[in-house]
């Protein structure tokens, strides 16, 4: 959790919103339901779309919004 906590705060917006994200699993799964609705929030509703350029090869991954938000 810690890790994507950090990641949530200093990322750029989108990753930082998917970061957000992946945390409200986390958050409830150690009985925190208010930080996992607060991150609920921060991490928003809209489907994102996270492009990672690799050395190599690029690589695309579409994530969509999660059941949770709708």
């Amino acid at each position: 959790i810690r890790s994507l906590e950090r990641a949530a705060r200093i990322m750029p917006a989108p990753i930082r919103r998917f970061a957000w994200r992946e945390l409200v699993e986390c958050y409830r799964a150690v009985g925190s339901e208010e930080l996992a609705e607060l991150a609920g929030k921060l991490g928003g509703t809209d489907d994102l779309q996270l492009r990672i350029a690799l050395p190599c090869s690029p690589l695309t991954l579409d994530i969509d919004a999660p059941a949770w938000s709708q």
